[in-house]
């Protein structure tokens, strides 16, 4: 009885490790889990395997905190904000892109 206890913890642990490593795969923690828990892990590699992986680029943008309007292009001070009689300095912001 012991053993067979084991063995199911040992399978879960095992579709869970798998399923950790989802980070930059076009899969989520819980897709690849269930398919890993229902399926057998080896499928859940091969599913791994086989996936695209999710490619991330950044993008710099500047924010300005009084209105928070976003520009792609850099000013030394917000043009709405100017507009309105407010000189308020933008925040660079890094933003991650899929």
């Amino acid at each position: 009885m012991i053993e067979i206890l084991l063995a199911f913890l040992l399978y879960i642990a095992l579709s869970i490790v798998i399923a950790s490593r989802a980070k930059n795969s076009h899969l989520d923690f819980a897709q690849l889990f269930l398919i890993s828990f229902f399926l057998t892990p080896i499928t859940g590699v091969t599913f791994l395997i086989t996936t695209k992986k999710r490619f991330y680029y950044y993008v710099y943008q500047y924010r300005c905190p009084r209105c928070n309007y976003y520009f792609t292009e850099k000013h030394s001070n917000c043009p709405q904000c100017i507009e309105e009689g407010y000189k308020v300095s933008l925040k660079k912001v890094k933003k991650i892109m899929t």
